[in-house]
Parts: structure tokens; C-alpha cells; sequence
């Protein structure tokens, strides 16, 4: 059964805020979300890393989405 998941920041604990360069996270990258394996399929349609960036490389406005 094909389905999607959905995943919503939680501050401190978002593996995109703590790897704001997508250096370990994505396409491809395995994932565990809500009791299931899966992986990383593409990145989102609202995906934009081209966005202005704190000096530790955080995004200052909306920038990763991952699929």
C-alpha cells in the first residue's frame, strides 16, 4: 500500500533545522516515521535552498521540504 507521510518541524528536534545544508538528509536518505521504514524520495514542491541564511547556515524563512 503506497501512502504518504507528513512531517512537521518540532524546533530543536527537526533533522532539517540541525542539518540546514542537507549534507546528511536527503534523496535517498532511510528515514523511521511514525512506526514505518522509508526513504527519502524527492525533495518537496515547496523546496527552496536558496533562501538567506543565519551565520551557523539555519534558514531565516521557509526552505526545506523533503518527499
Amino acid at each position: 500500500m503506497l501512502g504518504n507521510a507528513n512531517y512537521c518541524s518540532a524546533g530543536q528536534l527537526s533533522p532539517l533545522l540541525n542539518d540546514p545544508l542537507y549534507r546528511t538528509i536527503g534523496i535517498g536518505t532511510r528515514i523511521f516515521l511514525s512506526g514505518a521504514q522509508g526513504y527519502v524520495a524527492w525533495y518537496g514542491t515547496q523546496h527552496n535552498p536558496d533562501v538567506p541564511r543565519s551565520e551557523n547556515g539555519t534558514p531565516r524563512k521557509g526552505a526545506g521540504t523533503l518527499v
